[in-house]
């Protein structure tokens, strides 16, 4: 049987932009496939501090994944 993969989506607050790469990379380490390019994150104003900052970056990104145990 055929093990197909399957498409997600990731969104997220980072404190610099810098930190996106670093994502990305953490993501990447477990086989994944980004079906879009990662685009440049939007500084936005937080409704509330979230651990004293008032301000992040938010970005996302797709991506396609095979099952963990297909992974095996």
């Amino acid at each position: 049987m055929e093990k197909e993969s399957k498409n997600y989506e990731i969104a997220f607050l980072a404190r610099t932009e810098d930190d996106q790469t670093e994502i990305v990379k953490l993501v990447a380490r477990h086989r994944i496939k980004l079906i879009d390019e990662v685009k440049e994150p939007a500084r936005i104003r937080l409704a509330y501090p979230i651990k004293k900052e008032n301000s992040a970056f938010f970005n996302y990104f797709y991506f396609s994944a095979l099952p963990e145990e297909a992974q095996k």
